[in-house]
């Protein structure tokens, strides 16, 4: 049996997002921290910051660090990312991070994933969706299993990277992910779209 993908777009952030494990990436040379790890670290009073100030925690390509989120997050647990630096981060990068990720959070006897984009910047997501899905679905096949990725992207960038989205799913011609809905900050759904992609 191949494994699948059950994908929600979700327009609270990163520390909002019920899920088993939050995952937010890092680049070695932000400072001061962006994105959904700078919403953790704020969540966190700042202790990646700190485990950066103190040389645990560098952001580097293929650096992995989990935490607890001691009840500051809707996951229980987060897992952070390395990135390495900023200008060497593309649309490959974004398939293998991706893989990496979901392949992590199978290995912890995880399934729901709240995932920030890692390392994309929200008006970008279309340009690296079709990366993304792949990366996810090549990591929920190695192991058979449904996973459910909710990613956080907020505001106006949620329509487009629906769109583009779409348009991946149906490319892969599988039939293993399903598109489940948008919602809004309030987490009403502002646009049921949902289909399984046909064989």
């Amino acid at each position: 049996m191949s494994g699948t993908l059950d994908i929600e777009l979700e327009g609270r952030p990163l520390d909002r997002i019920e899920a088993d494990l939050a995952v937010a990436g890092l680049f070695s040379d932000d400072r001061p921290l962006r994105g959904g790890a700078g919403r953790v670290d704020w969540r966190l009073c700042g202790l990646i910051s700190e485990l950066m100030c103190a040389g645990q925690l560098r952001g580097e390509r293929g650096e992995a660090v989990l935490l607890p989120s001691s009840g500051r997050l809707r996951a229980p647990r987060i897992l952070l990312l390395g990135l390495g630096e900023r200008s060497g981060f593309g649309v490959a990068c974004s398939r293998e991070v991706m893989r990496d990720a979901v392949s992590r959070g199978l290995a912890l006897g995880v399934r729901r994933l709240a995932v920030a984009p890692l390392g994309i910047e929200p008006d970008d997501f279309p340009r690296h969706a079709q990366a993304v899905l792949s990366g996810a679905l090549e990591a929920a096949s190695e192991g058979s299993l449904r996973v459910e990725l909710r990613l956080a992207i907020r505001g106006s960038q949620s329509e487009g990277a629906l769109r583009a989205l779409e348009v991946a799913t149906q490319a892969t011609e599988s039939g293993q992910v399903r598109l489940r809905r948008i919602r809004s900050i309030a987490g009403a759904p502002v646009a049921p779209r949902g289909r399984r992609a046909t064989s």
